[in-house]
């Protein structure tokens, strides 16, 4: 058995050394414990560092908006931009339509993505409302112009950046 006592304090260092590359790491920004670094994404859409506290962990981490490094909030906030960007758009293409779900009949566009054949492709519903971050159209057309005019956030949007 060795006895840390024993060691010279170059092999005491190298030994912290290697029990550091061992030390779990958080895996999420629930397992972060006292004086974890991890980033934040405020309300006016900055990038902050803070260090963990549990005293506020539970309004920390229920925001959404913290992060366990710098670019997993960067790869988000170019997200939301790109969510708000064609959410706006779609907005002035639809002239504010807003789908009425009571209404069967009523034909509702979205884009949805191939992950097999690597396209994108306008799916409709009429009367399925499905969680979804994109907002319905009111026509097809609209939704192959957002397609056409906003491929680089989309593919943001799908992860395919």
């Amino acid at each position: 058995m060795i006895n840390i006592k024993d060691l010279t304090r170059e092999e005491r260092e190298d030994l912290k050394k290697q029990l550091d590359w061992y030390e779990e790491k958080p895996k999420t920004i629930w397992d972060m414990k006292d004086w974890d670094s991890y980033y934040v994404i405020d309300f006016e859409w900055d990038i902050l560092s803070y260090s963990y506290d549990t005293t506020y962990a539970d309004d920390v981490v229920s925001t959404w908006s913290s992060f366990l490094t710098r670019e997993e909030a960067a790869k988000e906030l170019s997200k939301r931009k790109a969510i708000v960007r064609i959410n706006k758009r779609i907005d002035e293409l639809n002239n504010w339509w807003i789908p009425d779900w009571e209404y069967y009949c009523q034909y509702k566009y979205n884009i949805s993505y191939d992950i097999d054949d690597k396209y994108y492709w306008v799916d409709s519903a009429m009367y399925k409302k499905r969680g979804i971050i994109i907002k319905f159209m009111k026509t097809e057309e609209i939704a192959e112009e957002i397609i056409k005019e906003y491929k680089n956030d989309l593919d943001i949007i799908f992860d395919l950046t």
